[in-house]
C-alpha cells in the first residue's frame, strides 16, 4: 500500500503505523514480514494482537540489521569487521469509543554499533475515526505521532529519534482499498506523501 497505513491499517501490523488501528480487531491475530534491503541490510517484523472486552492488547518486535562493514579507529587504521543493528520492542493498547478509536504504544529501542549500545524509551500515539460512507466503502481519517522520546545516547553523544507526525485518509470496501498519508519528519526533514491502493478479485488481492 505504498506506506499509506495511518488510516488504512486495521490489523496486527498497525502497531508499527498507528496503534489506533488495533482497536477493531475482532479475533486474535499475528503478522510477520521479512525484507532483504540494500548492502546486506535486512528488516524483520513480528506482531501479535489480542482483543478483549476491555480493548485490544498487542506486542510487536522490529529488527533492522545493517550487516557488517569495515571498522576504523580514530587514526583511520582498520580494526576488522563491525556489525550494527537496531531493534524496537513494543507493547500497545487500543480501544474503540463512540467518538473515535484511540491507541498508544510504548517502545524500548536499542541500537548496537560494534561493542557500543544505546537504549531509550519512546511512545507512539494514534487516533482513527470513520467519517463517511462513499460508493459502498467506508472512509476513515486518522493521525499518529511516532517515535516521541528523548533519543539514543552513545557515551556523551545523543542522537534524536526519527520523530514523525502523520495524518492520513483511507477508503475501504469489499472491492479494495485506497490510502493517502502526509508524514512530517523526522525533525525538520520536510513533509512526504505516500499513496497506495489494492483491489480484490474473488479471494485474491493485489496491492501497490
Amino acid at each position: 500500500m505504498g506506506g499509506a497505513y495511518t488510516a488504512l491499517g486495521d490489523d496486527a501490523s498497525s502497531i508499527g503505523w498507528n496503534p489506533a488501528g488495533l482497536a477493531r480487531i475482532e479475533k486474535r491475530e499475528a503478522a510477520a514480514s521479512h525484507a532483504e534491503l540494500v548492502e546486506r541490510t535486512r528488516l524483520d517484523f513480528a506482531a501479535y494482537a489480542h482483543p478483549t472486552d476491555k480493548g485490544t492488547f498487542a506486542a510487536g518486535l522490529l529488527y533492522l540489521s545493517h550487516g557488517s562493514f569495515d571498522g576504523r579507529d580514530s587514526a583511520g587504521r582498520p580494526t576488522g569487521a563491525v556489525t550494527a543493528s537496531d531493534s524496537a520492542l513494543a507493547l500497545a493498547y487500543a480501544r474503540k469509543t463512540d467518538l473515535a478509536d484511540f491507541g498508544v504504544s510504548a517502545k524500548v529501542i536499542t541500537s548496537h554499533i560494534a561493542e557500543a549500545q544505546a537504549q531509550t524509551l519512546a511512545l507512539d500515539l494514534g487516533v482513527r475515526r470513520q467519517v463517511a460512507e462513499v460508493k459502498g466503502g467506508k472512509v476513515f481519517a486518522a493521525a499518529a505521532v511516532r517515535n516521541a522520546g528523548a533519543g539514543l545516547k552513545y557515551s556523551t553523544q545523543r542522537t534524536d529519534l526519527p520523530l514523525q507526525l502523520a495524518a492520513g485518509g483511507a477508503w475501504v470496501s469489499e472491492r479494495g482499498a485506497l490510502g493517502l498519508d502526509l508524514v512530517n519528519g523526522p525533525r525538520g526533514s520536510g513533509t512526504g506523501v505516500a499513496f497506495g491502493g489494492g483491489a480484490r478479485a474473488g479471494s485474491e488481492s493485489v496491492s501497490t
